[in-house]
């Protein structure tokens, strides 16, 4: 049986920080009551960190085009995901009554292939933010969604 989620307590993993490091702060967190842990999604590694700054400056811009879908009035619906990696995956979406949706669906970890793992997205048609995928509806493979990167930023337009 799993453990009741008490905290959570997030952990960047690289640059010298790795699972050794995180496993010698273990101690500590359980002491404030941190039930579990959770790592950001790990992004192709690049010299500059030029991919991180791609997802976030295209999740600002979306931010700035539809804020309808960030304000207190939008909905944060979580999305299902099917599959043999289902357990993989974080995903979830905001909607709007009159601007739509975005979603956000990330790997919780890197690995191997996806199989037939998909997640199901609201009705409408979404585009991709991060990627030229265009089109995509309903249940979407994740081995589509994650051909460039490990994670999706994906929206439908409002009405």
């Amino acid at each position: 049986m799993p453990r009741p989620l008490i905290a959570t307590y997030r952990l960047q993993l690289g640059g010298g920080f790795g699972f050794a490091q995180a496993a010698q702060r273990l101690p500590y967190l359980k002491k404030l009551g941190i039930s579990h842990l959770y790592l950001s999604p790990a992004l192709p590694a690049d010299e500059v960190g030029l991919t991180k700054l791609f997802v976030i400056r295209q999740a600002l811009a979306l931010r700035t085009q539809r804020p309808d879908l960030f304000d207190e009035h939008a909905a944060y619906l979580p999305l299902k995901v099917t599959g043999e990696r289902a357990d993989a995956v974080v995903a979830f979406a905001r909607v709007s009554k009159n601007a739509g949706c975005a979603a956000v669906i990330v790997t919780r970890w890197l690995g191997p292939e996806w199989g037939n793992t998909a997640v199901l997205l609201p009705e409408g048609e979404f585009h991709s933010h991060l990627d030229e995928q265009r089109g995509l509806r309903r249940s979407v493979d994740l081995a589509t969604l994650f051909e460039r990167l490990p994670i999706a930023l994906l929206s439908s337009p409002g009405r």
